[in-house]
């Protein structure tokens, strides 16, 4: 089953402190299990790969792994991964873990963002903070990653993702899916399903 991911524009400016970064004029880009090849996904023109995964964990904690890879420059027939920088800790890849499907804890898309005319990628992850059970709403954190440059810093790629905004969700969900469309404005999976409540909670 392909897998809808999102490209957009993000808004530059927010009207008030208590306004949220949205993102419009959705392009979804399907990504199939296996191997993909991105044209132009990195800044500077260079092609990248994504590789989509299943972690198979013999329970409902099997998730979704992608891998980023870039040409080390244009031309180049050697592939570096592209890490995830997440201020803590600095993980060669990102996870999308949907539980039993319905109560979704991690949801990830790519987006596309338009800045002074040039397409550049962006990803957003919702992450709920599950504290006892899957099945209660869960505070849940957004982030945006944007493609930095690696300055020599030890431990890092060469290209990687780095944090851009981080944010607390306004309410609490029982789906991370449903954070990703009230927060950030990116359209349901076509594949979602969770209840069609406000929180995706079960009453």
């Amino acid at each position: 089953m392909k897998v809808l991911l999102a490209g957009a524009c993000l808004l530059a400016a927010v009207s008030s402190a208590s306004a949220l970064p949205r993102l419009a004029h959705l392009a979804p880009i399907s990504l199939n299990a296996g191997v993909n090849r991105i044209p132009h996904f990195m800044p500077d023109g260079r092609d990248a790969q994504i590789i989509r995964a299943w972690r198979e964990n013999g329970n409902a904690h099997g998730y979704e792994v992608f891998l980023i890879l870039a040409p080390t420059k244009r031309g180049a027939s050697d592939w570096n991964v592209v890490g995830f920088d997440r201020g803590k800790s600095f993980d060669d890849e990102i996870t999308y873990a949907p539980h039993s499907g319905e109560d979704v804890s991690q949801a990830i898309r790519f987006v596309w963002t338009s800045q002074h005319g040039k397409r550049t990628p962006l990803v957003v992850k919702a992450v709920r903070n599950i504290e006892t059970s899957y099945a209660d709403p869960s505070v849940t954190t957004i982030t945006v990653y944007s493609l930095r440059k690696s300055d020599g810093v030890f431990g890092t790629t060469t290209d990687y993702f780095a944090i851009l905004k981080e944010w607390k969700a306004g309410m609490r969900y029982c789906n991370a899916e449903l954070a990703l469309r009230d927060e950030v404005g990116l359209a349901l999976r076509s594949d979602y399903a969770g209840p069609k409540t406000a929180d995706g909670c079960y009453r």
